[in-house]
């Protein structure tokens, strides 16, 4: 038997030919091989820091950048831009990411949020993340809908816990990423449930979340990888960051 089987990472190869003698005919026989697991895409979070990007070679990874905030109070929306440059390779368009903070007081109307968000849709790709209480859920789901209108491709930021069963936003966005960090005290529970169940429900299997200061608490298989980093990204700490994603 004679098994080739390239190891490398990013992307996985794996290329078996497999020759079985029987009765010294000496015959090749065909062994079917599964699919090689497709590459997974790596995005990093770009927060509200001075970033310097540009040590990213082309193909090895995508930027979700924090580019604006929206502070929710008393039923309006207070806007509140990037201040500290981000510097990407050239060429590399960020994916924007809209930070909604709510203090719980009467939220506006969903479409009247539509101006604050409509200046990015030209870049294709929007992120929204906002936790969401659950008297608030109704209200954001309405805001995707109507961003849908204007079609961008729509990602949202999800508790991990919202994705243990059927989430409440099932099919609204094109893309959900449940957030393995910052999990806080229902942590170990929310793990627990995850390791019985295997994964995470449907809609929110295809992106993770994780960050470089906490373990891995789950093996990633997503196709998409969000990686959040405490400090400033350096070449250093995102190859540090590929590492544990292999």
């Amino acid at each position: 038997m004679l098994v080739c089987v390239d190891r490398r990472r990013g992307p996985p190869l794996v290329t078996a030919v497999v020759l079985l003698v029987a009765g010294g005919c000496g015959r090749p026989q065909p062994r079917k091989t599964s699919p090689p697991k497709p590459p997974q895409t790596i995005v990093l979070w770009a927060w509200d820091r001075a970033e310097d990007l540009r040590f990213l070679k082309p193909g090895e990874a995508e930027v979700a950048a924090l580019m604006e905030t929206l502070y929710l109070r008393d039923g309006r929306a207070e806007p509140w831009f990037r201040r500290l440059p981000l510097v990407l390779p050239e060429g590399m368009k960020p994916i924007p990411v809209i930070r909604l903070e709510s203090d719980g007081s009467a939220l506006p109307p969903a479409d009247s949020i539509g101006s604050f968000l409509w200046r990015w849709v030209d870049l294709k790709r929007i992120q929204i993340d906002f936790d969401a209480r659950s008297s608030q859920r109704e209200w954001y789901v309405e805001l995707i809908r109507l961003t849908r209108r204007w079609k961008p491709h729509i990602s949202i930021t999800a508790l991990a816990s919202w994705c243990l069963d059927k989430p409440w936003f099932a099919g609204v966005p094109d893309e959900a990423v449940p957030m393995l960090f910052r999990m806080g005290p229902q942590r170990n529970a929310i793990l627990d449930r995850l390791h019985k169940q295997g994964q995470f429900a449907e809609g929110c299997r295809d992106a993770l979340g994780i960050s470089t200061d906490e373990r891995l608490p789950w093996r990633p298989e997503a196709k998409k990888i969000y990686v959040f980093h405490p400090h400033p990204w350096t070449r250093e700490a995102f190859d540090e960051a590929r590492a544990r994603l292999r």
